[in-house]
């Protein structure tokens, strides 16, 4: 991506952060970009050690991790970004909202669709690459994207997002008490992930995801062994 790609990526992470403070107060912020970066930590990570895509040539990568920060961040910025539309829609159709599956499902569809003009982009510009293994024997995808990279985002959202939508009603809860439960919306954000991508990808590619194929790390990398 190169350095000044992804200082200006930092500065957008940075305005929407301002934002969220100003909106919605520092326990909101903590939530969604504190723990939000921990979820994009283990979520993106994981795609690359089940083998799905690389993401080598960054600048910034946290310690041990095989994707850069950018990316990771990426996370926060489409799940914030989805949640603020998803408010406006429900705002015009306050019944959309009543239920927390049916507002999970589209906000997931929201984080999707704005994935649409994300990745095709980026896997054009090369900032990063689907292996072989993220193409199913049907080599079903979109606009040059595996259907995997959608089935993700997806059931992600949806997970982070159902568990966001309870938490916010929790009013109950003290703020420590709700970033607390936000942490463990994490690992419950996973398993939807690893689940719904599993049956998905079996059910439109007939094969199984595999759990643990990392790709050798390149030279040059910070983490080369």
């Amino acid at each position: 991506m190169g350095l000044t790609k992804e200082l200006l990526y930092f500065g957008l992470i940075a305005v929407l952060l301002v934002h969220c403070l100003k909106t919605r107060g520092k326990e909101y912020a903590a939530r969604i970009f504190g723990i939000g970066y921990v979820m994009g930590l283990v979520m993106e990570n994981s795609g690359v050690i089940q083998g799905s895509y690389t993401e080598w040539g960054y600048v910034f990568y946290f310690p041990g991790s095989l994707v850069p920060v950018v990316t990771q961040l990426g996370w926060i910025m489409v799940s914030y970004v989805s949640f603020s539309m998803a408010e406006v829609i429900f705002k015009a159709w306050p019944a959309l909202n009543k239920h927390l599956v049916v507002a999970a499902i589209i906000t997931s569809l929201v984080a999707t669709s704005w994935d649409v003009l994300i990745d095709p982009y980026a896997v054009y510009q090369g900032e990063w690459v689907w292996t072989a293994d993220a193409w199913g024997p049907r080599g079903l995808g979109w606009l040059g994207v595996p259907i995997i990279n959608w089935l993700a985002w997806f059931f992600c959202i949806f997970g982070w997002a159902l568990c966001t939508y309870w938490i916010d009603k929790q009013e109950a809860w003290s703020p420590r008490k709700r970033i607390g439960m936000q942490a463990v919306a994490v690992a419950i954000t996973a398993l939807v992930l690893i689940g719904g991508v599993e049956i998905g990808f079996f059910l439109l590619e007939g094969r199984w995801v595999p759990i643990w194929n990392p790709p050798p790390i390149p030279p040059g990398h910070p983490w080369y062994p």
